[in-house]
């Protein structure tokens, strides 16, 4: 099975949680951005398998883009009410419900964008293939996953084990994903960890007040080290692939 999640588990992930939020200028990543795209006359990009479409909206709002968002999950009136809480029309972001794996586009884009997306298949080679195809000549593929092989991955392992196995781990060792972008025809790419420090659990506020704490800790303890810029395989909670056609 290429799949590590099902349909239904993101369907009840997302049902849990309050999806209303105000994305600002400086949303996640932002920095990352900047660098990548911000001398570049680009003007379309895809979000694959991101919603809500946070990132479509930032896009939208703060790059100008034509924003597309492409997701299997099939709540579209709960995509336009989170583009009403954030002053957009309905329309403003393309919606396809659609399965990535199933998807025959019809056009390319300039950006091509997905995060916390890859990881989730067995098939990597395929997926990353499909991604490098919806990239225009001369745009850019932008995909960030996380790092579980360093501090975050213990945490995962100690207390949320589920949530662990639906990751693919072995893509989190950067010398076995370049053999993986090579297999779909991505010769030069520039991969690299991101965020000195981050750590997190799903469903934080449904822990022991113990551990809730202990956390909060070490995400305070990662702004320090944020600051003096250290990004490695241990502490790093990112890893960033960003490859020009």
């Amino acid at each position: 099975m290429n799949r590590l999640t099902t349909k239904k588990s993101w369907e009840e992930h997302w049902s849990r949680r309050n999806l209303m939020k105000k994305i600002g200028k400086h949303y996640w990543f932002s920095d990352l951005f900047q660098k990548e795209l911000k001398d570049k006359k680009y003007e379309s990009l895809i979000e694959i398998g991101g919603y809500p479409g946070y990132f479509s909206i930032y896009f939208k709002k703060y790059w100008g883009y034509d924003t597309t968002l492409l997701d299997y999950i099939n709540s579209i009136g709960r995509i336009k009410e989170l583009l009403r809480y954030n002053d957009l029309g309905p329309k403003e972001v393309n919606i396809i419900p659609s399965d990535f794996l199933a998807f025959k586009p019809d056009n390319q884009f300039d950006v091509v964008f997905s995060y916390g997306f890859i990881e989730h298949f067995s098939n990597i080679e395929e997926i990353l293939g499909k991604h490098w195809k919806l990239v225009k000549p001369g745009g850019k593929l932008i995909i960030i996953y996380p790092n579980f092989l360093g501090i975050n991955g213990l945490l995962q392992g100690v207390f949320d084990p589920d949530n662990l196995i639906k990751h693919n781990l072995s893509i989190m060792v950067i010398k076995n994903l370049r053999g993986k972008l090579l297999s779909a025809g991505i010769n030069k790419c520039k991969i690299s960890y991101y965020g000195g420090l981050g750590v997190w659990l799903e469903d934080l506020n449904r822990r022991s007040p113990i551990l809730r704490m202990f956390i909060y800790a070490l995400a305070a303890l990662g702004k320090v080290v944020n600051i003096l810029g250290f990004n490695n395989r241990f502490i790093s909670p990112h890893i960033i692939l960003v490859a020009k056609k």
